[in-house]
């Protein structure tokens, strides 16, 4: 059953943009995250990695406002795994997109 169970998970989309306004993520954004396209591109049906887009999208957090304008993106040490990313990554993201906000699932 826990397998079963892991497979539903496996096939859930990794974002979605509700009403061309919200970009949902569980975690955050990756660097290589440019579009839409780029997330469609990647295998849903593996181990989730401990560094590269399908992890940052699962696993990354903002960094805290004092870094956050002036970084782009650094290592999440608090995870152990995926980034942390600054304020101006979101807006290259969402601009991308076409999105106005970025709703996140969580945070460390």
């Amino acid at each position: 059953m826990f397998g079963l169970a892991m497979q539903v998970f496996d096939a859930l989309p990794l974002v979605a943009l509700l009403g061309g306004e919200y970009l949902c993520i569980h975690g955050g954004i990756s660097p290589s995250f440019e579009t839409l396209q780029s997330v469609d591109a990647i295998d849903r049906f593996m181990e989730v990695p401990e560094e590269g887009m399908l992890c940052d999208l699962l696993w990354a957090d903002p960094a805290d406002d004092d870094i956050a304008v002036r970084t782009e993106f650094k290592q999440n040490f608090d995870r152990g795994c995926a980034v942390e990313f600054g304020y101006e990554p979101i807006k290259k993201v969402l601009h991308a997109v076409g999105a106005k906000m970025l709703v996140r699932g969580h945070q460390v």
